[in-house]
C-alpha cells in the first residue's frame, strides 16, 4: 500500500486496517487482556527497523495516526506512539485517551 493510499484511508472516516489497529491496541495497552479502566496505560511500542510493523507505523505516521520517536539499538529499533487521532481511531475513551498522553 502506498503512503497516500495509507493517509486517504485514515482520514476518510478513521478507517484503519485491522492490522493498524492491532499494533494500536498493543502500543496503547487497550488488548481484552486489560480491562478498559486500564486502556491507556501505556503508549509506546518499539519496532525493528524495515520490519513489517515499522513499515505499517510508517503509513500510520503518514495517515496521522501515530508520531515516530527515537531509534535505539544503534538505530537498529525505533519508538512510535498513537496521536489521538489513532487513539480515536480504535475508539479508546477519552478518559484512555487522557491516560495515553499524562
Amino acid at each position: 500500500m502506498s503512503t497516500q493510499e495509507a493517509s486517504s484511508l485514515a482520514t476518510s472516516h478513521c478507517v484503519v486496517l485491522p492490522i493498524w489497529a492491532d499494533l494500536l491496541r498493543h502500543t496503547l495497552g487497550a488488548g481484552a487482556e486489560n480491562p478498559k479502566s486500564k486502556h491507556g496505560y501505556r503508549n509506546h511500542f518499539c519496532a525493528d527497523v524495515g520490519s513489517s510493523d515499522d513499515k505499517s507505523f510508517e503509513e500510520m505516521v503518514t495517515a496521522g495516526l501515530a508520531e515516530k520517536g527515537r531509534a535505539i539499538n544503534g538505530g537498529k529499533s525505533v519508538y512510535y506512539r498513537a496521536t489521538v487521532a489513532g487513539c480515536k481511531a480504535i475508539g479508546l475513551s477519552k478518559a484512555a485517551i487522557k491516560r495515553a498522553f499524562e
